[in-house]
């Protein structure tokens, strides 16, 4: 389907199957260079028939419905010569005289080719020129009050807006033609206009508001039975589920997608499938199985006859070797893309074509040469205005100028990709950009901004990939791979249970039932005993897992680097202070391994020693004040390094990356029959799911009920002001 609003003009008698040609007869088959071996047995049928009605047809609404047929029920791209020959075709029908009637009949059909011709332009990187085909096509239609006209045409300019990164305007038309749609009673019309906005959104990274938009979309397509409505709109929720870490939830939804389109027949979603499982796997540096899915890509793309297609798959092949580090193949691969894409004039496939080139010629040792292809990148991504682009581009000419020693230059394209990376909220470039800049301002001397980048680079890499998703990503597909022996397995186990299950029912000897009385008890001794072991060790591991985790390696790092900062600066008598504070850090959380409970003021004695080390890295972005009650200390007891996840949370996801900074409140209140502690911090508030900011949180909860079951924690936004409320009550 050419436009995801296409109205299929149905010809009534088409007889489909006659007149079919041997060769590509220009004056039958209408366009040069129609290869009819390309063609498919579906799409040659169409084209024969259609043009034996374009032929034989008596008036020029006839000739026009079958171009259209053509133009929006074939796969091959011969498609789009068809659209250009329709195109023209009415521009010359327009000129001459006819009934009014006639007249604005020819005239809808002219706002279906423009909204074809819009497609194709966008397809090409033409945004500016699909744009005036869209409003060309407005105009039209609000002139002849044609309603399906207005409702296409403004969809087509939402997507235009888009491609021109102004998602606003792009709500806009997407919002008036949902509006046309509902008018019209069209309900695939209203899916297509749900899951454009949704795709807006999840452009914009807003993909709560996406998945809602898709996910009314996926309804609606799938009441109306419309499947490759189905596929598209669960292939959008499945990347949105991939980029929020839920792998398990995006495999199953590309797998479901996988099914129906090979079942189908439907092989252009049979290769995107097979391209973002490829790619899903690439992500997680699962190399080789990627490959294998890009390669079944190709090998679809080339069938179906989509040079595209193929560009795309060829550079994810390249892409796939250069991880391997297998930079000759890769470039090879990269070259077929580079061609094909030339041989389309598609600007934004040349531009990646050259950018990964850049990139494998820079592993190759041919820097010259990778800054040649990267600059030839750069200036192709600025004329399409394509700044995801741009910034890779330009973040790799950084690197490979500061490479040379050219740290001037390098300094300026990295400053460039990074501000091109915040602007857009592009989490993995900004990754890369903050590692380059870390470089470079390290080898100019600049620590203070150093250490800013390093951070800044921890934090994106971290929120990336992790290894939990990749292992669970290999189990299900493992799953999925096996699932046919496994139930095959399992009905000859139920077989062999039923069999089991008759014997039984035989077996009346007393002695049997008598021995099983007394494994029983057995067993419950031996699980009594369990349990009681159980809690011992688990309260010992959930503490050692909180020592480990305050004492994460890059909190120590980061810690050492501020240290190195002072003695650089000169400053040795606070250097030597904060080292003798670390040192008690590491000292005190070590011994707290062994520890049940130790007193309230020796917990909040804890905390302040953390607090200082931060706020030696965060300066005056961090603020704290500690209220010790004077008679607290001698009564309650509390299990330690309770309350330190807690802060810690408040400072990494409330307000470590402001501007302004952030404080910290920790006090305490003698309720008689318990304790209450209370954290509170002016950061950004809670998420939507506030356990799943910080592994810390779900082990203090479970610490505080395996220490005694009344012990509770509270987690909530703060009343009147931003930022977090804790409250703690140890019993």
């Amino acid at each position: 389907m050419r436009f995801l609003v296409v109205f299929l003009f149905l010809l009534s008698g088409l007889p489909f199957g006659g007149n079919a040609q041997n060769s590509a007869d220009k004056h039958f088959y209408l366009i040069d260079d129609l290869n009819l071996s390309d063609l498919s047995k579906h799409d040659r049928t169409i084209i024969d028939s259609c043009l034996s009605v374009y032929h034989t047809a008596q008036n020029h609404e006839s000739k026009i419905s079958s171009l259209t047929y053509i133009c929006d029920n074939i796969s091959n791209s011969c498609w789009t010569k068809y659209q250009v020959f329709q195109y023209n075709f009415i521009k010359r029908v327009m000129a001459e005289a006819m009934p009014e009637d006639e007249h604005r009949k020819i005239k809808e059909h002219l706002v279906n080719a423009l909204t074809n011709l819009g497609v194709m332009a966008i397809t090409n990187g033409n945004k500016h020129q699909a744009l005036d085909y869209y409003t060309e096509g407005l105009e039209i239609s609000k002139r002849i009050d044609h309603k399906i006209g207005i409702a296409r045409s403004l969809i087509g300019l939402g997507l235009s807006h888009k491609d021109l990164e102004k998602p606003e305007q792009a709500l806009q038309y997407l919002n008036q033609a949902y509006a046309e749609y509902q008018y019209l009673n069209d309900s695939l019309g209203q899916a297509d206009v749900l899951f454009n906005i949704g795709e807006t959104y999840r452009w914009l990274g807003k993909h709560t508001q996406a998945i809602n938009y898709l996910k009314k979309s996926l309804s609606i397509y799938d009441e109306i039975d419309r499947l490759n409505g189905v596929l598209v709109a669960q292939n959008s929720i499945a990347l949105i589920e991939t980029n929020r870490g839920n792998i398990k939830k995006a495999i199953d939804l590309f797998n479901q997608n996988l099914e129906i389109s090979e079942r189908l027949g439907y092989d252009q979603s049979s290769a995107g499938t097979n391209n973002n499982i490829g790619d899903l796997y690439l992500t997680l540096g699962e190399n080789e199985t990627a490959i294998q899915y890009f390669e079944h890509a190709l090998a679809i793309a080339e069938k179906i006859g989509s040079p595209k297609l193929e560009a795309l798959y060829l550079n994810n092949i390249g892409r796939a070797l250069a991880q391997n580090k297998n930079y000759e193949k890769a470039i090879s691969y990269y070259k077929q893309s580079y061609e094909t894409e030339k041989s389309i004039n598609n600007e934004q496939g040349i531009a990646r074509a050259l950018n990964n080139l850049s990139k494998a010629y820079f592993y190759e040792q041919d820097t010259l040469k990778a800054i040649e292809y990267c600059d030839q990148s750069i200036a192709i991504y600025k004329r399409i205005q394509y700044k995801v682009g741009e910034a890779t581009s330009e973040i790799n000419l950084a690197e490979f100028l500061f490479s040379t020693g050219d740290s001037s230059r390098a300094y300026i394209h990295a400053k460039r990709g990074f501000d091109l990376c915040q602007e857009m909220g592009s989490t993995n470039e900004l990754k890369t950009a903050s590692n380059v800049l870390y470089q470079i301002y390290k080898s100019m001397g600049d620590f203070e901004r150093a250490l800013h980048m390093h951070e800044l680079y921890i934090a994106s890499r971290d929120s990336i990939v992790n290894l939990e998703n990749r292992t669970l990503l290999i189990r299900t597909q493992a799953e999925l791979e096996n699932q046919k022996n496994k139930a095959k397995f399992e009905q000859n186990a139920i077989a062999k249970n039923l069999k089991l299950k008759d014997q039984e029912h035989k077996i009346k000897d007393q002695k049997y039932i008598s021995v099983l009385l007394l494994l029983l008890l057995v067993v419950v001794i031996l699980f009594v005993m369990w349990r009681k072991s159980r809690y011992t060790l688990s309260i010992k591991q959930l503490q050692e897992q909180v020592v480990k985790s305050q004492m994460k390696p890059h909190f120590i790092f980061n810690v050492l680097v501020s240290i190195q900062s002072l003695i650089l600066q000169k400053r040795e008598q606070d250097a030597v202070y904060y080292l003798s504070e670390v040192a008690t850090f590491m000292r005190t959380n070590l011994n707290m391994i062994n520890e049940r409970q130790i007193p309230i003021s020796q917990e909040l004695d804890i905390i302040e020693n953390y607090l200082k080390l931060e706020k030696l890295r965060f300066k005056d972005k961090l603020n704290y004040d500690i209220i010790q009650p004077e008679n607290t200390g001698i009564t309650y007891k509390v299990p330690p390094l309770i309350i330190q996840p807690i802060v810690e949370n408040s400072i990494v996801h409330g307000f470590a990356k402001t501007i302004d900074g952030g404080h910290v409140k920790i006090w305490c209140e003698d309720n008689g029959s318990h304790l209450s502690i209370f954290v509170e911090d002016n950061g950004y508030g809670l998420s939507e799911q506030p356990e799943l900011n910080s592994k810390g949180l779900s082990i203090v909860r479970k610490r505080l009920k395996l220490a005694n079951k009344k012990n509770k924690i509270e987690i909530s936004n703060r009343k009147n002001s931003s930022g977090v409320a804790v409250r703690i009550d140890i019993y």
